[in-house]
């Protein structure tokens, strides 16, 4: 339900920016909406609602830390953060939980100096700090620098 509208932010307009805002907001205040044929009401019950609320959250995190790390121009960061902060003024809750994805995407996020335990790996350590592992290896550092300045 939150996907598409966050998705589709980006900085044509203020207008722009404000339909998403109010799109959002009237979402997870839990009324009923229309994608496509479907009608859905996500405020049907609590667990539905804060499942929204934690879905639009860390999709936030994800544009900041993807799209806006990787991308050339810097507007739709702008963009990004005003939808964030009109939702978060309406449901803190969206905010607490934005604040919960973006600490643990992006450690750096919070005031601490993150000292490697005694007996953890390099690898852990690195886990620990935000980078991703794909599998076989952790990612390029450059990559994981360009990441946290999205997030931050």
């Amino acid at each position: 339900i939150t996907v598409t509208p966050i998705n589709s932010i980006s900085a044509s307009s203020n207008e722009h920016m404000a339909n998403k805002v109010k799109e959002l907001v009237h979402i997870l205040d839990g009324k009923e909406t229309t994608r496509g044929q479907k009608r859905i009401n996500p405020g049907i019950n609590k667990l539905t609602l804060n499942y929204c609320f934690n879905v639009a959250a860390s999709k936030f995190v994800d544009q900041a830390c993807e799209q806006v790390a990787f991308s050339d121009n810097l507007v739709p960061a702008f963009s990004i953060a005003a939808v964030i902060t009109g939702i978060w003024q309406r449901h803190a809750l969206f905010g607490d939980l934005f604040l919960a994805h973006l600490y643990k995407r992006c450690p750096y996020t919070l005031p601490a100096y993150w000292n490697k335990k005694s007996g953890e790996s390099n690898e852990d350590y690195l886990r620990r700090l935000g980078y991703s592992n794909d599998g076989e290896k952790l990612e390029e550092r450059d990559k994981y620098l360009l990441k946290m300045e999205g997030c931050i």
